[in-house]
């Protein structure tokens, strides 16, 4: 009943999950002219396959409903358009610190919000003593939740060069998704799982 968002959407990410036989599909989108997320979930019991075919790596021009809330993310797909390749990821992205102070509005409106999505470019990574180390642009680190583990996958894909990484912040670390570079999007869950 709500208003619609058209934009071009670029499917960024998809987690998977299982609890009691009930599989949740979480894909996470941007629009690529108003930057704004949308968070997509899909559910499915048993045997039966989810609703929608959506493929990360791919954008599709159409409009999304969001779900009301102090922080709209969660949204349904109203009218899908034609599906094409992501060609290229907007290189204007947010520096670290803008991003914060995104989180930090969108925290202002929902003060419970666990996890916010961020997409950000200029990223390198390397491998310290102490683990995965993600560096800003500007040298500053940029703090790897521990739940993270494609740490070898992250270095061998960016090969040291800078790239835009699209995840999740909680506040104190950062969860890649998902990572751009050499002209591909890459999904730590379904490209490097077997």
């Amino acid at each position: 009943a709500l208003a619609g968002v058209t934009d071009c959407w670029q499917v960024l990410s998809q987690q998977h999950s299982e609890e009691d036989r009930i599989r949740t599909r979480a894909t996470w989108l941007r629009g690529a002219r108003s930057g704004r997320w949308a968070l997509l979930l899909h559910f499915a019991a048993g045997p039966q396959g989810f609703e929608q075919a959506i493929s990360v790596g791919t954008q599709f021009e159409g409009e999304l409903c969001f779900y009301p809330g102090a922080c709209p993310l969660r949204a349904l797909v109203r009218e899908p358009g034609t599906t094409l390749p992501l060609s290229t990821f907007p290189t204007e992205q947010p520096s670290f610190l803008a991003a914060m102070e995104s989180y930090a509005d969108a925290l202002a409106a929902q003060p419970f919000l666990e996890r916010y999505p961020l997409a950000v470019s200029g990223i390198t990574a390397s491998m310290e003593d102490a683990g995965l180390l993600l560096r800003c642009p500007d040298g500053r680190p940029l703090p790897v939740n521990t739940s993270f583990r494609h740490a070898w996958h992250l270095l061998a894909v960016s090969g040291g060069h800078p790239v835009t990484l699209a995840g999740e912040w909680d506040g104190r670390a950062f969860a890649p998704w998902s990572v751009w570079a050499d002209g591909r999007l890459y999904n730590f869950e379904s490209d490097f799982c077997a």
